[in-house]
């Protein structure tokens, strides 16, 4: 299962683009957010279920709203840049998307947990392709 894990974070640092020597640990130097975003299931909130978010090169937040299939564009005080993805299990569609990175070039990539696809989109929410990784949702998430 670790090993499981562990192949899948190496493939996805090739993936993306990224190097880092053996031994070494990222530094993230970047000081932490706070945003005081309405979540819920009704119609009148940002954010049904927050899985994840990453940040975009020029500051830009990306949150994962698995509630509502979709990505949401933030900008640095919480107000809404715009969304991207839908439900269903086509190119940009999502079931459930559960985690996101940012790669170079600020490719994003997003996971769905259900039909167990990274979806690649751009840096500002574009599909460009998706892939199966060598792992199953179940193994990374047991």
């Amino acid at each position: 299962m670790n090993n499981r894990i562990g192949t899948a974070s190496l493939l996805l640092l090739a993936a993306c683009g990224a190097s880092r020597e053996a031994g070494t640990k990222p530094l993230n130097l970047t000081p932490h957010l706070t945003l005081d975003l309405p979540m819920g299931s009704n119609d009148s909130v940002l954010v049904g279920d927050l899985r994840d978010a990453t940040r975009t090169r020029d500051g830009r937040l990306v949150l994962v709203d698995a509630d509502r299939h979709r990505l949401v564009f933030v900008d640095s005080v919480g107000g809404v840049l715009g969304t991207s993805g839908r439900e269903g299990e086509g190119p940009g569609e999502f079931v459930i998307p559960n985690w996101i990175e940012r790669c170079s070039g600020d490719s994003l990539f997003v996971f769905d947990i259900r039909t167990e696809l990274i979806s690649v989109l751009d840096s500002i929410g574009n599909f460009a392709r998706s892939f199966r990784p060598p792992f199953s949702a179940g193994e990374v998430m047991t």
